[in-house]
């Protein structure tokens, strides 16, 4: 079976990269950081000359949320994808040079479904498929499970002047580079309805999991070509992780203006939503980070609904994985809503009190299948990464 799918990169794909680069963006402002991650309470707003969209509409982007009619009800998405690379320009035995350009891409492979977990799988090589897959996300009820873990690549290139096959060819000017990423992304929303009596309400965001960069050299053959003549230089292709958790509460009662934009749907007289609540949680590589980075935290920030008013929650995680980093978050990035019972109802319990339900909920007993998943493609990925 050859796990070559060669699909054209989809539209959706830049703005995932927009809603990472704005929310890390905002990040930077006023961060908490500790082992490579940083937290921030501070609601991103991009600088107005940059005139990117409300990054009310980056979280909410999957679900395509219509303000007008007004939200209500609740739902999930996830997403997983896997690019595996490679450009290479090498000589031949004719005296001609071979110029190759050629991904194994595939695709967004997308579920709206609560509890239902997405896999992914891409390879440039023909090789037996073994059941496992190296990217998946699941998400359920304000939780997000992902996994994500890249194949190391290597890339080489001709330090000096180099003759084969009768023909000079300078330095660098041969080359074969290699590249592989995988994507997996969570999100949810779910509308509320406060009494007419609400009190103080705190947001709890908990993640739980670890990431590692591989900083390992693999050899010519394990990265799945052999060095040819005259090479002088071979280097791993730059392993990077890059992780973030986001939960954001919006009264949609309250309304801001928009400022217009390029970008998105946002013009003169828009209106958005008022930020009441955000937490992110963020990994971006710096120098010097540990081999391995785990993190088992909790976050809390409060705010006071307004009598009657009704709500929007809305969750994300997107976990990056390039060139050999792991990022294994299959136990858990959720969010708890610790309100005194009769303070907050939510349309995803069906009406039921918020409060009630995070005071009897328990651990989901589902939350390690993905984690067992996940450690399965590890093994199996290193096992054919070593042969």
């Amino acid at each position: 079976m050859r796990l070559t799918r060669n699909t054209p990169l989809h539209a959706a794909a830049p703005m995932r990269w927009l809603v990472l680069a704005t929310s890390l963006a905002g990040l930077m402002s006023a961060p908490t950081a500790w082992a490579g991650f940083t937290l921030s309470r501070d609601y991103p707003v991009p600088p107005p000359l940059l005139e990117l969209p409300p990054h009310f509409y980056n979280l909410t982007a999957p679900f395509g949320l219509d303000l007008s009619p007004g939200i209500t009800g609740q739902g999930v998405a996830s997403e997983v994808r896997y690019l595996d690379r490679l450009q290479s320009r090498l000589p031949t035995l004719t005296g001609s040079v071979d110029i190759v350009e050629d991904v194994a891409d595939s695709g967004w492979i997308t579920t709206r479904q609560s509890n239902r977990t997405v896999f992914a799988i891409a390879s440039l090589e023909s090789q037996a498929f073994n059941g496992t897959f190296p990217v998946a996300a699941r998400t359920s009820f304000m939780t997000s499970h992902v996994y994500a873990i890249s194949a190391s690549r290597a890339s080489f290139t001709n330090s000096g002047p180099v003759t084969y096959g009768g023909v000079d060819y300078a330095a660098n000017s041969l080359y074969k580079r290699r590249f592989s990423q995988a994507t997996a992304t969570s999100y949810w929303y779910d509308a509320w309805s406060a009494s007419a009596q609400p009190g103080l309400v705190p947001v709890e965001l908990a993640v739980d999991g670890h990431l590692r960069p591989d900083a390992s050299l693999c050899g010519g053959q394990t990265c799945g070509f052999a060095f040819p003549p005259g090479t002088g230089t071979v280097t791993q292709t730059p392993p990077s992780a890059t992780f973030l958790a986001e939960v954001a509460v919006f009264d949609l009662s309250r309304e801001v203006t928009c400022q217009p934009f390029l970008l998105g749907p946002c013009g003169p007289g828009s209106v958005w939503p008022a930020p009441v609540v955000y937490m992110a949680l963020a990994y971006t590589p710096e120098p010097g980070d540990n081999p391995t980075l785990s993190i088992d935290v909790s976050h809390i920030t409060e705010f006071q609904p307004l009598a009657n008013h009704r709500y929007l929650s809305v969750g994300s995680v997107v976990a990056v994985s390039d060139n050999g980093s792991l990022l294994d978050f299959a136990n858990t990035a959720r969010v708890r809503v610790l309100a005194q019972p009769g303070t907050l109802y939510s349309d995803g319990l069906d009406g039921a009190d918020l409060g009630v339900y995070f005071a009897q909920a328990v651990p989901e007993p589902t939350s390690w299948a993905l984690m067992l998943t996940g450690c399965g493609a590890l093994l199996a990925w290193r096992r054919r990464q070593a042969k």
